[in-house]
């Protein structure tokens, strides 16, 4: 029985691992299928999300840039310095930036509002001038401290050419606040957040302000991404994410990218979902395929076997006229069955050879002690006429003619006897005729005798 089970927990095993490896093949393969589809609905996601944002940065950004490169023309068309601080106070200019100003060739620096700059502010030495005179076209400038209010801010400059000579730079300044508020505002469906990035990793807008001007690797100390496409992993706070970049298209001289930031065990959820499912299934399809195949192969292959098996052991013993279970099946089964018949058909026919091979030396055996006894009979009769004839003979040479062998010798030697007594007979006739004869003889030789007295 121990073996026999041992066969069945091979099988259901064997079984148990083909259906957990096919699970396993088919659920790695939708697994990746899963999180290369993820993958992709991430990347359309952020692209469509990145791409409304960047257009939204892009014309944020250059409704500033144009807005002072209409300082820069209408500073480029007036007739003295005395002319600029009009062109700076207009209503639009004073809502839409922090500042708007002029700084000139000889160093003078006319803004509005007017604001007390530092002792020997000069603006040719200020990054905004600078850039946009390298440059010599609209510029935008990285975050930087702005000289006034020690807080950071973004410029945007221009030249100002003047009877087509350079006449000085106009710019004007914004604050992050409005870029940070838009950045914060794109949908990355709850899952993350949205950054501000140059091309060369340079952090501009964050929603953690202190990562401003800060570099990526600073915010991303672990796997830090660069700036490129499509999506790579990275760490934050422990925490496995996700991060892409979508350029900032048509910007005057800056490359600047919107960075995503998504939580990767929030998107890859279904994933993670998927796999629970998918050991679940596994597991019970494992349990109903064993329940299944122990009942299936009990019954088509354990139980036949086992009764063959037990048939096998009944012929072994000697019993022929058991049952041979399963010869009617027309499968493996049934050829094992009629392998058996004939391991049967062969037992009976070996035991009949046996018992009729048993019975012809049980005969010839009779039939020995039966030429032994007859042998022995015979030499009995022979011994008994030898010693009867023998008796006569001595009687017979003691002189004794009387004597006769009385007991009757075997049927083929009794003629011995009967011919010993006939002779005898006649030889006492003989010898009693001779003695007659001689007493006549001697009676006739005395009548001789006296006759001659």
């Amino acid at each position: 029985m121990s073996k026999r089970s041992n066969l069945m927990t091979r099988i259901l095993v064997a079984a148990s691992c083909v259906v957990v490896g096919a699970f396993a093949g088919f659920s790695v393969y939708i697994d990746s299928l899963q999180r290369d589809t993820t993958t992709k609905a991430v990347e359309e996601n952020i692209a469509s999300s990145g791409t409304q944002a960047a257009q939204s940065v892009a014309k944020w950004l250059n409704g500033r840039v144009t807005l002072t490169a209409m300082v820069a023309d209408a500073t480029g068309n007036v007739a003295d310095d005395g002319g600029v601080q009009p062109i700076l106070k207009n209503d639009v200019l004073t809502s839409e930036f922090m500042s708007t100003y002029v700084g000139n060739e000889s160093g003078k620096f006319i803004t509005w509002p007017d604001n007390p700059m530092p002792a020997g502010y000069d603006p040719r030495q200020r990054p905004w001038y600078q850039q946009a005179i390298k440059a010599d076209a609209r510029v935008l400038t990285e975050p930087y401290v702005d000289a006034s209010s020690g807080a950071l801010i973004i410029s945007a400059a221009v030249p100002v050419k003047r009877d087509g000579k350079l006449y000085g730079v106009a710019a004007s300044d914004f604050s992050l606040d409005t870029l940070v508020t838009m950045i914060k505002g794109v949908d990355v469906g709850g899952e993350g957040f949205a950054f501000l990035a140059s091309k060369d990793g340079q952090i501009l807008v964050h929603p953690d302000a202190k990562l401003v001007t800060k570099s990526l690797a600073d915010a991303f100390p672990i796997d830090t991404p660069a700036i490129g496409s499509g999506i790579m992993n990275t760490e934050l706070d422990g925490k496995p994410m996700l991060v892409s970049f979508v350029p900032v298209q048509g910007l005057p001289s800056v490359e600047w990218y919107v960075g995503f930031v998504i939580d990767a065990d929030a998107a890859y959820s279904a994933i993670d979902q998927f796999r629970i499912a998918a050991t679940i299934a596994t597991i019970l399809a494992v349990g109903v395929m064993l329940v299944f195949l122990a009942t299936f192969l009990n019954r088509l292959v354990i139980r036949p076997v086992t009764d063959m098996t037990s048939a096998m052991e009944k012929l072994a013993s000697g019993n022929h006229n058991v049952a041979i279970p399963g010869e009617e099946r027309t499968d493996q089964i049934g050829s094992m069955a009629a392998a058996v018949a004939v391991f049967k058909a062969n037992a009976v026919e070996r035991a009949r050879l046996e018992s009729e091979a048993d019975a012809n030396r049980s005969l010839s055996e009779r039939e020995r002690l039966e030429r032994e006894a007859q042998k022995a009979r015979d030499a009995a009769e022979v011994q008994q006429a030898v010693d009867g004839l023998a008796t006569g003979l001595g009687r017979l040479a003691d002189g004794d003619l009387a004597y006769r062998i009385d007991n009757p010798f075997a049927d083929r030697l009794d003629r011995l006897r009967a011919d010993f007594n006939n002779s005898v007979a006649k030889l006492h006739d003989t010898l009693c005729a001779v003695g007659a004869n001689a007493r006549g003889i001697d009676a006739g030789a005395t009548e001789i005798r006296s006759a001659a007295d």
